[in-house]
């Protein structure tokens, strides 16, 4: 698929297609994030409990969608460079988890989508891996691991306490 699209669409075209690839993936979130909350509600409503229990379930839910919007935002800081392969797989990891929680609550096409994702996630992955290893970290590569790091450091302490 990246190859069919270097080959294909000149720089611009890249650009422009990973842009709206971006858009999609914004879109898929957003609607997902409408859904979990949705589903929490009418969960709520016919357990007829009003002290919040369903809530920890609703935050765990909402985790995973902050999780894709930081693909989605590192995503984007790569286009902001001018790359094409890193754009395109974390957008494709933003709309895995997106799709699969879609996948989780039961809906049809979001377990479609969510197939369809898993399966281009393997060549993604891989272009991204080569990608990376065929060059040096730079500085704002470097300091961007860092953050990253602290980052999961950061989310990995509520699921342990």
């Amino acid at each position: 698929m990246l190859a069919l699209a270097q080959a294909l669409l000149p720089g611009r075209g890249r650009r422009v297609l990973v842009w709206i690839s971006a858009l999609a993936c914004l879109g898929l979130i957003i609607g997902t994030g409408v859904s979990v909350v949705q589903h929490s509600l009418r969960q709520a409503d016919a357990l007829a409990i009003t002290s919040g229990s369903v809530l920890p379930s609703l935050a765990l839910d909402l985790i995973v969608l902050v999780v894709a919007l930081g693909f989605w935002a590192v995503a984007l800081w790569s286009v902001y460079l001018g790359q094409l392969i890193p754009p395109v797989c974390f957008l494709m990891g933003a709309g895995t988890l997106a799709s699969g929680l879609l996948s989780a609550l039961e809906s049809d096409w979001g377990s479609r989508l969510f197939y369809v994702l898993m399966a281009w996630c393997s060549p993604t992955l891989f272009a991204l891996h080569y990608e990376l290893i065929s060059r040096p970290p730079a500085r704002p590569v470097r300091a961007a691991l860092w953050t990253s790091l602290g980052l999961a450091s950061l989310c990995s302490l509520p699921p342990l306490l």
